[in-house]
């Protein structure tokens, strides 16, 4: 059975290895997403976030270890376009894949929703690269629709 509870700093050192083996994969169709201090850079952001009381994260763990965490936050409001509510986005969404236990993502995403709805926050926004065909699928399934393509790069 899996259980779901808040992720702390502690648990950074393990999920670091989820988020890159994930990031390595996503690269392999757009080497941007790996940076040379890709690892080190995550390991500061969240716990930049983790810090930060707008953000809300959750580890899933079972008998077998570590199932997968998600980490969302809440803009400031007047940050993103206005969607008629406050909105929560979901920054990361990892799952083991080496061992896989079926609705852990799904059981990550309702304890983030129920965090969020508790502080007032009734929308959840995802971002998914638009060659991720199973992050994409994943959402569609949970029955989000695209919101906006606006992500542009220049370096």
């Amino acid at each position: 059975m899996v259980t779901i509870r808040p992720l702390t700093h502690e648990d950074l050192a393990t999920l670091s290895s989820f988020w890159q083996e994930q990031s390595s994969l996503i690269a392999q169709s757009d080497p941007r997403v790996m940076s040379a201090s890709a690892v080190e850079d995550w390991h500061s952001g969240l716990t930049s976030l983790l810090r930060d009381g707008r953000t809300a994260a959750f580890v899933a763990i079972d008998d077998r270890g570590f199932a997968g965490y998600i980490v969302g936050w809440e803009p400031p409001v007047g940050l993103l376009p206005s969607v008629g509510a406050r909105i929560g986005l979901v920054g990361d969404l990892v799952i083991d894949m080496h061992n896989y236990r079926a609705g852990v993502a799904r059981q990550l995403v309702g304890a983030l929703k129920v965090e969020f709805n508790r502080r007032g926050v009734t929308r959840l926004a995802a971002f998914s690269l638009r060659h991720h065909v199973t992050g994409q699928a994943f959402w569609r399934s949970m029955g989000a629709v695209e919101w906006m393509d606006g992500f542009w790069l220049k370096d």
